[in-house]
């Protein structure tokens, strides 16, 4: 058989066509499967800092039932947490032993749970609410990667105590 004239350049037309649909196709995948792993990686490390914010949440919610937890005011004076004197809508407060001031919000002092793995965690008292021998705290705890990745979880909850 014999090829005729202009039927040899359609084949090999053709022929590219598909090589360059292929290769496309080829490259997508190969994207694909990168930014897949870098985003699984992500998601890890994110979920690392989560745990190590929870860590610190469940040593404040340990301590705080044993009322052993410290804070320290704005002023630099250290209490008992569950001793702050707090304004009438709780949202300020201050350790007993400082005067005048009341401060948006009291460092918790977390003690070794400070620094969990490659993470800081750093927490704050926002709000004490008293009613009756009921207390309502607001606690804000933030993790914070220590290797520059980034990575950085926050939890706020509200814990009670009666």
């Amino acid at each position: 058989m014999r090829i005729q004239g202009k039927e040899s350049g359609v084949a090999l037309i053709v022929t590219l066509l598909l090589g360059l649909i292929a290769a496309g196709f080829i490259g997508a995948m190969m994207y694909m499967l990168g930014s897949g792993t870098r985003i699984s990686g992500m998601e890890a490390r994110y979920t690392s800092a989560l745990q190590a914010a929870k860590g610190g949440a469940s040593f404040i919610t340990q301590e705080m039932s044993s009322f052993d937890l410290r804070c320290t005011d704005g002023s630099g004076n250290t209490c008992w947490c569950d001793a702050l004197n707090a304004t009438s809508n709780g949202q300020q407060v201050r350790c007993p032993a400082t005067s005048g001031t009341f401060y948006n919000s009291t460092k918790v002092d977390l003690g070794a749970t400070e620094n969990l793995g490659p993470y800081d965690v750093n927490a704050e008292l926002l709000s004490l609410v008293r009613n009756g021998t009921t207390l309502l705290l607001t606690f804000h705890l933030t993790s914070d990667s220590t290797r520059g990745t980034g990575e950085r979880s926050e939890i706020e909850f509200v814990y009670r105590v009666q």
